[in-house]
């Protein structure tokens, strides 16, 4: 035989409250907080003048640590040839001196700046300089032989003048 059937409330007490539950919160308030950010930054740089150079007679000056064209140091190198087999693009090939040494030459048309060579150098006679722009008539000019890094270097310096980057 049934009981009586009671409601469910005579023994448990419900009560509803209802309180809006935000989904997603913290990935709103990121996203709010991103694009005030991104705002700010635009309107910051929008009232300022733009600084423009004629380049390439005027480059802008580069940091310290810019990685730019791979001068050779003739009196440190110890002709190991390190730097030519771990070079990715072939940039560099060895080439025999008259003394019968190999020293590196560079094919700067086909280096990507890597520093692999520098990295790899135990008597650390590669290094790299701030000068990137690589100007030429013809893709032979490109090709520096060992003895001749310092002298091309220095013959693509006079071609362009450096400027202080303005600082916002």
């Amino acid at each position: 035989r049934m009981g009586k059937a009671f409601p469910l409330s005579n023994y448990i007490g419900v009560t509803f409250s209802y309180t809006p539950i935000l989904r997603g919160g913290p990935v709103i308030m990121r996203n709010l907080i991103g694009h005030l950010r991104a705002i700010t930054t635009a309107l910051k740089y929008l009232f300022l003048k733009p600084m423009t150079v004629k380049y390439p007679e005027v480059i802008l000056k580069k940091s310290d640590n810019y990685r730019g064209i791979i001068i050779l140091n003739t009196e440190k190198c110890i002709h190991c040839t390190l730097c030519a087999r771990i070079c990715p693009a072939a940039a560099i090939k060895m080439y025999k001196h008259e003394d019968g040494k190999l020293y590196p030459g560079f094919d700067y048309s086909r280096c990507i700046f890597c520093g692999f060579c520098i990295d790899i150098c135990p008597s650390f006679a590669l290094s790299h300089d701030k000068f990137h722009e690589l100007v030429v008539s013809k893709l032979e000019e490109a090709k520096v032989m060992y003895s001749q890094t310092y002298e091309f270097l220095k013959k693509m310096r006079e071609k362009t003048k450096e400027v202080e980057p303005r600082i916002w």
